[in-house]
């Protein structure tokens, strides 16, 4: 068994402080400028020549794989970063364990590696449901920032804390690095430069958690919020996409599909259930999407079970 010394990750335990005064005291961000003042491909020579393979990634070492990197990325075809943290393996803990514990060494690789690779930006994929370890990782991001171990702009802990304030953190988390990353992407901007500000898409989400409108009705309107910069609450408005929450209005809906789609009810009542999620979708176009989807379910349920 490997002694605490000779292991990367020392503090998978928790035993000692997470902050970056524990992390230093670990041997993180021991001169880090000076290493990267060596330059992108002495570092790269220096992870080959170490022998260091990570778990995937056909058994290639890990200095290969990051020499497979475009040394000169193309106009518009910038490199990124991806380190996936998402444990999908099953039985796995690891990776939350790292971001628990030790968030400023999985940080500071994340910079040099990314620094090496000519990366562009770092992203670290995380599990929507891992919603303590989000919040770690972003205080440590900050924490880096506040020490003055990273230099670069802190928008993106700033946009979050702003977002997740007072509201469901996995929500907000799943919004901020999926559907708001995506779309920053697609246009190639960063987040200082999101046509939706922080606490617009705050704004959006309270829009979902108090059954405004629905999930899939607020996709639409974030992505009306990019082009136009509009509030949520204007387009909903301007849109008429007010959930409907009015059973009667709902089961008039729900009896106008099964009376329609009689052979599906045969169907389903013989035994295919898995045809609940087919009428669900009938309904919810039915009504342009605007159904409350908790309601729609509970009367099918009731409907189809008679």
């Amino acid at each position: 068994m490997l002694d605490d010394k000779d292991r990367i990750f020392t503090n998978l335990y928790g035993f000692q402080d997470w902050g970056p005064k524990g992390a230093m005291a670990r041997g993180d961000w021991d001169n880090t400028a000076g290493l990267m003042a060596r330059g992108q491909d002495a570092i790269i020579d220096e992870i080959k020549a170490s022998g260091l393979r990570g778990r995937g990634g056909a058994g290639f070492p890990t200095g290969m794989k990051w020499s497979f990197m475009p040394k000169e990325p193309k106009p518009g075809k910038p490199n990124f970063l991806v380190i996936n943290a998402d444990e999908s393996e099953p039985g796995s803990c690891k990776d939350r364990e790292i971001i628990r514990h030790d968030p400023h060494k999985l940080i500071e690789g994340a910079l040099i590696a990314g620094f090496a690779m000519r990366a562009r930006a770092a992203y670290i994929y995380i599990r929507g449901e891992f919603i303590r370890e989000a919040e770690t990782l972003f205080a440590a991001v900050r924490q880096a920032y506040d020490a003055g171990l990273l230099v670069a702009e802190r928008e993106t802990a700033d946009y979050f804390e702003t977002v997740a304030k007072g509201r469901d953190a996995k929500l907000a988390c799943n919004w901020v690095m999926g559907d708001l990353f995506g779309a920053l992407n697609k246009r190639g901007i960063d987040i200082a430069q999101s046509p939706v500000k922080a606490g617009d898409l705050g704004a959006l989400l309270d829009l979902i958690s108090d059954n405004t409108i629905s999930g899939r009705i607020a996709k639409d309107v974030f992505a009306e919020m990019m082009e136009s910069g509009k509030s949520a609450s204007a387009i909903v408005e301007e849109k008429g996409l007010r959930q409907v929450t009015d059973t009667g209005a709902i089961e008039a809906a729900v009896d106008a599909v099964l009376a329609k789609e009689q052979a599906s009810v045969a169907d389903y009542r013989a035994g295919k259930t898995k045809l609940l999620g087919f009428f669900v979708g009938q309904v919810m176009k039915a009504t342009g999407g605007k159904a409350n989807p908790g309601l729609v379910n509970e009367l099918l349920k009731k409907k189809l079970g008679g």
